[in-house]
């Protein structure tokens, strides 16, 4: 049920998409914790 879901998922969402959704948060993260030793 959970692997239809994430099949169903995969699907209707762009590679690209999700690639550029988890790289700004992923960016905006690393950004900030790198400020934060500096």
């Amino acid at each position: 049920m959970c692997l239809d879901y994430w099949i169903y998922i995969w699907n209707n969402l762009s590679i690209k998409k999700m690639i550029c959704i988890f790289f700004e948060i992923f960016s905006k993260r690393f950004f900030v914790q790198y400020r934060e030793v500096f």
